[in-house]
């Protein structure tokens, strides 16, 4: 996780995604925060294609660039089926 500046702004990069986590701004400017994403992405679509491949997730007070087709969802149903091939076990998620 790296900071862009001392606004409270904080991006989080992750294997697959990012995500823009605006909590700790000041009210006023957490509008601002998911306007500046937004148009950082639509500065980006003609030149990769984002929106083919990529989806906005919005949450609370973070905006989440994420892979089209791959969700939380299917995340626990791989890790389950990778745990029960390779282990021979049930795995079980709360």
């Amino acid at each position: 996780q790296q900071p862009l500046d001392s606004t409270g702004w904080l991006i989080e990069q992750k294997t697959v995604s990012v995500a823009l986590h605006f909590r700790n701004l000041p009210e006023a400017d957490k509008s601002l925060a998911q306007e500046t994403f937004y148009m950082a992405i639509s500065q980006l679509e003609p030149v990769l294609n984002l929106s083919r491949h990529m989806r906005v997730q919005p949450g609370k007070q973070v905006l989440e660039l994420l892979p089209v087709g791959f969700d939380k969802g299917d995340c626990v149903r791989f890790l389950s089926c990778y745990w029960d091939h390779h282990t021979g076990q049930t795995w079980l998620c709360y």
